[in-house]
């Protein structure tokens, strides 16, 4: 997943750091986790553009019956009373609207559906325009005892 944004990144003079743990095993659709994944990522480096550092970073961790994965960036951020409406249907913040944006409203409202799908959570945070946005998605993980299982 990452090999292709790490060559936009470096195209783009985007510092692009991830952190993912081998042998984390989420209960999703392996299609579902990369398209996620693909969104998040393709909003954040969208998101950059016009930012000082450029800077992406992704975390994958095991919390518990959970996988938490987070992607912070150092973007346009947005207003945090816009939090909840992100994932809505055809809702692009009201700064991406007066920066031109091209977006359809639609990426967000993805990651939603497919998160939620799989049993997960998503949420995001900023501390307001210009100061950049933290998505954070939860999964629950396959427990050693059913990987154990699978593979008898």
């Amino acid at each position: 997943i990452f090999r292709a944004f790490e060559e936009r990144a470096e195209l783009e003079q985007v510092i692009l750091e991830h952190d993912v743990k081998d042998g984390l095993t989420v209960m999703a659709d392996q299609t579902a986790v990369t398209r996620v994944l693909r969104n998040l990522v393709d909003n954040a480096l969208k998101a950059v553009r016009d930012a000082s550092p450029r800077r992406i970073q992704v975390r994958a961790r095991a919390a518990g019956e959970w996988a938490v994965v987070t992607v912070a960036d150092t973007g346009s951020g947005f207003d945090p009373k816009e939090a909840g409406r992100l994932f809505d249907k055809f809702y692009r913040p009201g700064d991406e609207l007066r920066r031109g944006g091209q977006g359809s409203g639609l990426g967000l409202y993805i990651v939603r559906h497919l998160v939620e799908r799989s049993g997960g959570t998503v949420q995001a945070e900023s501390d307001g325009p210009g100061h950049g946005a933290t998505f954070t998605v939860t999964w629950p993980v396959v427990s050693a005892a059913a990987t154990t299982r699978e593979s008898a």
